[in-house]
């Protein structure tokens, strides 16, 4: 049975919240997020986010992230979860298992090919607008 084409159910189970998806379960959590983006399907794995004790973490299959004060803009890059996670007043990208480099602005990101570029706001640019590309530098 392929599970591609089936709908992930939130189910609540002994007060704990889960995913199921065919046969799947998800572990139980406080809550799941859901959107119309998440959860997703990754490399034939369900990803989605999770939040415990006033944090948030990205589950992939059966793999669980590292918790974080808040997740935002979780995708697909070549069969991984990306996603920016902020810690405090610190902003970085996760891919996988790995970090981008610390910025204590808010970021984004754009994917061209196989390039992903972080993008920070800065407001000392002239035009107020303006975002600078930073290529990341990714630590384990």
């Amino acid at each position: 049975m392929s599970l591609i084409n089936l709908s992930p159910q939130k189910i609540e189970i002994d007060q704990r919240w889960h995913w199921q998806w065919g046969d799947w379960l998800s572990g139980g959590f406080e809550e799941l997020e859901e959107r119309p983006w998440t959860p997703l399907v990754i490399d034939n794995k369900l990803c989605f986010v999770a939040f415990e004790k006033d944090k948030r973490l990205v589950v992939w299959g059966d793999n669980q992230g590292k918790d974080y004060d808040d997740v935002y803009d979780t995708i697909n890059f070549k069969d991984t979860p990306l996603y920016i996670a902020r810690e405090g007043q610190e902003f970085f990208l996760v891919l996988g298992e790995q970090q981008s480099q610390h910025f204590d602005f808010q970021i984004s990101y754009e994917i061209e090919g196989d390039q992903i570029w972080l993008l920070k706001f800065s407001s000392y640019l002239r035009n107020k607008r303006d975002w600078v590309k930073y290529d990341p530098i990714w630590s384990n």
